[in-house]
């Protein structure tokens, strides 16, 4: 709190810039120098990146995050320049950063923590004090001045970060797995019938119903999880590619340990219960009639 106060040029840096400066040490009490003026390293940020990147859509929705963090007065002392969104509601002439300060300007984002609801309460109370207070002093003159939160997920449909176009691809991708899983069950259909006489043949020996229905089972859960290692080479090819094209989608065009395992799950259940009726179909089979074709 006094650092914000006084503005003392102190700063924290991303664990990527900590390895690339010192190799990842510790590096609290070095410095590091940005623009002419060194800066005191106080800590080092895990790394940190949000996608989206909620924090700052202006700057690009799933662009890296930033690796280097200073205390706001320091921006103020140092007259640091701003990038991004820099609008306001009226025409104003400002030549020099001392009159940016006070304009109409909108250049900043503020973002607070609020975990409780009484805590929210509580800064909605601040913001609607602050708001009334403002309209006296001659600002916020529209009647429906008010002040609104929002939470991330909010603000991410707000600012219409995912377009109704990918939701309508997600869907068409779920019905194409759906006409795919009709054209399996057939194919699985065929392909067990087609070993009927074998099956009428074990069912004499002694193999239970059961017995039939687990190893059929089996061998589908087997086709899924080669069907999902297959799509899942083309996946990482595509991805390559997308990032090969535009490396801006380098932090979304690819797939974490989740999305893996997530792939494989989706493939076995679905050639699962894609399978359930061709296995109940051959499970079924009369050993009598196959024996006596035999």
């Amino acid at each position: 709190k006094s650092v914000d106060e006084v503005g003392q040029d102190v700063t924290v840096i991303s664990e990527t810039l900590n390895n690339k400066l010192f190799g990842g040490q510790n590096s609290v009490g070095k410095t590091v120098m940005y623009d002419g003026k060194t800066y005191t390293i106080t800590g080092v940020i895990e790394t940190f990146q949000p996608s989206p990147k909620f924090h700052d859509l202006n700057n690009g929705n799933f662009n890296q995050s930033e690796e280097v963090y200073v205390p706001f007065s320091v921006a103020i002392t140092h007259e640091l320049g701003t990038w991004g969104n820099n609008n306001g509601w009226k025409n104003e002439e400002i030549n020099s950063f001392a009159e940016r300060l006070p304009s109409e300007l909108l250049w900043l984002q503020y973002w607070v923590e609020l975990p409780s609801v009484e805590q929210q309460q509580q800064y909605q109370t601040f913001l609607d004090a602050h708001v009334q207070e403002q309209k006296k002093l001659g600002r916020f003159t529209r009647v429906d001045a008010a002040a609104h939160m929002s939470n991330v997920q909010q603000w991410l449909d707000q600012k219409q970060v995912v377009a109704d176009d990918y939701s309508v691809l997600v869907g068409l991708s779920f019905m194409f797995l759906a006409v795919c899983l009709v054209n399996t069950i057939g194919l699985l259909l065929a392909k067990f019938l087609r070993r009927a006489a074998e099956v009428g043949v074990r069912r004499a020996l002694g193999a239970s119903q059961i017995e039939v229905f687990k190893q059929h089972l089996i061998e589908i859960s087997l086709i899924g999880f080669f069907g999902g290692l297959t799509g899942l080479l083309f996946t990482f090819g595509g991805l390559a590619g997308l990032r090969f094209i535009n490396p801006n989608y380098s932090v979304v065009a690819n797939l974490d340990m989740t999305m893996v395992v997530t792939v494989f799950v989706i493939a076995i259940l679905s050639s699962v219960m894609a399978g359930l009726y061709p296995a109940y179909r051959i499970c079924k089979t009369n050993p009598a009639v196959h024996l006596k074709t035999q």
